[in-house]
């Protein structure tokens, strides 16, 4: 046998000795059963850190608004114009108080050549989502 192996041997030993139980009388019925638990997944959170980690830029409800009125330069802009009448964009507008942020979000992710996820607008509170507007779904 050559050095290298009888290390290795050596090592496997040290290591086996490592997870080898200290009271050789034990047995599997000494130890408490396995419990599996079920858990849910909050995805109601895991979305709001999806937007918040994908944020884009920082803007203005009046620069949002102006979109709609630029011949825009790029697919770009259109992807975040909102309607000025859309009645969930009102909505989602007056939820804004003084102190909070509104950001451009765009959670698109490609993947093999495939692309999915979400572009809009995300109300900012203290580092915490209140609310988004989606502009474009890509999947």
């Amino acid at each position: 046998m050559s050095d290298s192996q009888n290390e290795f041997e050596k090592d496997i030993a040290e290591m086996l000795a490592l997870i080898k139980p200290t009271d050789e009388s034990a047995s599997l019925s000494d130890y408490e059963p396995f419990e599996l638990k079920e858990f849910e997944v909050d995805n109601t959170e895991r979305e709001k850190l999806e937007v918040l980690n994908n944020l884009l830029n920082k803007t203005s409800v009046e620069e949002a608004e102006s979109l709609n009125d630029k011949k825009p330069e790029s697919r770009w802009l259109t992807r975040f114009a909102v309607p000025k009448n859309d009645t969930i964009w009102i909505e989602f507008k007056s939820q804004i108080q003084e102190g909070d942020e509104l950001w451009t979000y765009s959670n698109v992710d490609v993947y093999l050549g495939f692309c999915c996820g979400g572009e809009g607008y995300a109300i900012v509170r203290n580092g915490d989502l209140v609310a988004e507007y989606i502009t474009a779904i890509i999947n």
